[in-house]
């Protein structure tokens, strides 16, 4: 009986004393706080402790072999339960650290968020970031400093991501301030834009001097610049607001190179209507003069003409004399006046062809007579060029003040007058020189006739074989 009397006490103790251990764990277990890992482990150990105390005191008086064995059992059990509460120790540690440190990083994320307005200078959200960052960093570490290792990992996570919400409002007012700048910039190149077409406007189809130009982009960059001031605002003083403000000015560079194209196409144009007048007047006069004119008359004439139309055209576009625009079409007028001035010799030439168009005539048809002597043009033409000079002469029908234009008349003449003559002479003599032998004969026939025409020159009579002698096919 007393054995089992003993073996009851010592299993009570041995229910007493587990109890006890979990009851006093327990009252930590309960901490809005979780204790840190090495305080708990000091609770566990002191409850082990309390926990074999009072088994030893349960069975004070008693001893046997069960107490004993007992002994050891309890300190199995409680070694087991205290490494149980241990492990749940540290769970609920993770699940604290969790729930605190997710408030404290929402918290942050929601003030990140309401900062105000955007976009703002990026100091000064620097320094709003930079508050809020070490208050949200203060908690955290409030709440995992007592915490060693899962603490120390907690924290540096929770850092990354008050990091991530940061980089995001960063580059969020980043991203408006580059608005800001990209609008200003549109604005300034706009007030540069109104400026200068309302000073090419002004102008109209006069177009505007250079000076003026220059000092109306002077004038239009002022403002410009005032207004990509004004446009910045919070962006002033941003890093890249010095580059924007450079590229800015470098658009209005590109902006007054299109207005100096659209004022030379006007410079050209009025340019163009200029040289087309004076082409015309010059066309006219040359036109209306008394004609023909003797050599001297005509080239002072002419010379004249050129100078006073050239001088016009200098007076009238003066204000853009270095306008390559000018320069161009003061080359084209050059061009306009000399070939009026090479028509007007043609038109003086043929008012002296007018005046020996009789002797011309008689020598026309005196060679129709005679076509049939000739087996080649080139003989034709030069027996033509004799007659004529010929029968000028004897008639006395040209002033010799007009004798240097006698050649370019006669020529003119044969070729107009006498066409009809010299393309059937051009047809027999491609036919004749076709065949080698002819050929040869037609050559040396030739040659023959103008060595004889050739002396009969310079012995002072005529050696025109008209109309006494007909060459035998020359």
């Amino acid at each position: 009986m007393w054995d089992s009397f003993l073996k009851l006490q010592v299993q009570e103790a041995l229910s007493t004393a587990e109890a006890l251990q979990v009851k006093e764990l327990n009252a930590y277990n309960t901490l809005d706080k979780p204790l840190a890992t090495a305080q708990y482990s000091d609770k566990v150990q002191a409850s082990s402790r309390n926990a074999v105390e009072m088994y030893q005191q349960m069975l004070v008086g008693l001893n046997g072999p069960d107490k004993e064995k007992t002994r050891k059992v309890l300190l199995d059990k409680l070694d087991a339960q205290g490494k149980g509460q241990l492990a749940q120790n540290k769970e609920r540690i993770r699940i604290y650290i969790t729930r605190e440190t997710e408030a404290l990083v929402e918290t942050f994320r929601t003030a990140v968020s309401a900062i105000e307005p955007i976009p703002m200078a990026s100091k000064t959200l620097n320094e709003r970031l930079s508050e809020l960052t070490t208050t949200a960093e203060s908690g955290l570490k409030k709440v995992t400093d007592e915490y060693v290792k899962v603490g120390s990992e907690t924290f540096a996570n929770r850092q990354r991501e008050l990091g991530v919400f940061t980089s995001e409002k960063v580059l969020e007012n980043k991203k408006a301030l580059h608005v800001v700048l990209d609008a200003a910039q549109k604005s300034a190149h706009h007030v540069y834009d109104v400026a200068m077409e309302r000073l090419l406007h002004s102008r109209g189809e006069q177009c505007v001097q250079d000076k003026d130009m220059e000092a109306g982009d002077t004038a239009a960059v002022k403002q410009s610049m005032e207004e990509f001031e004004v446009g910045v605002g919070v962006a002033a003083h941003e890093d890249n607001s010095a580059q924007f403000r450079s590229h800015t000015r470098e658009g209005l560079r590109g902006l007054l190179s299109k207005m100096d194209a659209r004022n030379g196409q006007c410079i050209t144009k009025r340019a163009s209507k200029v040289r087309q007048q004076l082409a015309e007047i010059c066309d006219k006069a040359f036109r209306h003069m008394s004609k023909p004119l003797e050599p001297t008359q005509l080239e002072l004439a002419i010379q004249q003409e050129v100078e006073l139309r050239m001088k016009s055209f200098d007076s009238q576009l003066q204000d853009f004399a270095h306008s390559y625009a000018v320069s161009s079409m003061r080359r084209k007028l050059l061009q306009n006046l000399e070939a009026a001035s090479k028509a007007f010799r043609v038109d003086n030439e043929r008012a002296v062809q007018t005046i020996v168009r009789i002797p011309l005539e008689e020598v026309r048809e005196e060679m129709e007579r005679h076509i049939g002597g000739y087996w080649t043009a080139i003989g034709f033409k030069r027996d033509c060029r004799f007659r004529a000079k010929e029968m000028i002469a004897k008639r006395g029908s040209l002033s010799p003040a007009f004798a240097s234009y006698l050649d370019n008349v006669i020529e003119r003449w044969i070729d107009e007058e006498l066409t009809h003559l010299t393309a059937k002479l051009r047809i027999f003599t491609y036919v004749m020189y076709g065949t080698p032998v002819v050929g040869i004969a037609v050559a040396a026939g030739a040659a023959l006739m103008a060595h004889a025409a050739e002396d009969g020159h310079r012995r002072g009579h005529s050696s025109s074989p008209l109309p006494g002698w007909l060459p035998a096919r020359a």
